[in-house]
């Protein structure tokens, strides 16, 4: 499954720009996990980047992310929001009033990596995008829908295990 939800070029453009803005900060600085203060928002945790341990499939079931398989996303306190879904790039924007979570437009790379990443990506995706609320416990990020159902659950990358 592709997104690409009806942007025109300089706009896709404009966010896979912050994606790469999101890449660049979290692979040359911010604190470890260990060295972060307590966070309230996704905005107080810029810098980090958030690995995805497990998310709720279509059928509602507890997946955990496939072996050799890295999904990770990353907030920009500009309303950016940016990560590899194991596939394919994606960037997009989002905003945040306490802990409630609206994710705005959205754009993906096209590549087609086989059929079990293609669905893990899909599914992912699925997941992020009903995403209505988030909470952030120590290292870890996670989303939930508007029912409470747990969607994606995320640990933050110390800085010197970030993909590079």
């Amino acid at each position: 499954m592709v997104l690409s939800f009806g942007l025109r070029r300089s706009r896709a453009v404009a966010i896979l720009s912050g994606l790469l803005a999101v890449v660049i900060i979290g692979l040359s600085s911010g604190p470890t996990p260990l060295e972060a203060a307590p966070q309230s928002s996704l905005t107080s945790s810029e810098g980090l980047i958030w690995q995805l341990r497990s998310y709720t499939d279509r059928q509602n079931n507890r997946v955990v992310v496939l072996p050799q398989s890295e999904i990770t996303i990353g907030f920009l306190d500009s309303g950016t929001l940016g990560g590899y879904a194991g596939c394919n790039w994606y960037a997009g924007l989002y905003e945040t009033h306490e802990q409630d979570l609206r994710l705005l437009e959205g754009y993906t790379t096209r590549r087609a990596c086989g059929a079990a990443l293609d669905q893990q990506e899909s599914n992912y995706y699925s997941a992020l995008w009903r995403a209505t609320r988030y909470v952030l416990t120590g290292d870890t990020l996670d989303l939930f829908d508007s029912t409470g159902t747990l969607l994606a659950s995320f640990v933050a990358l110390p800085s010197d295990t970030r993909p590079r």
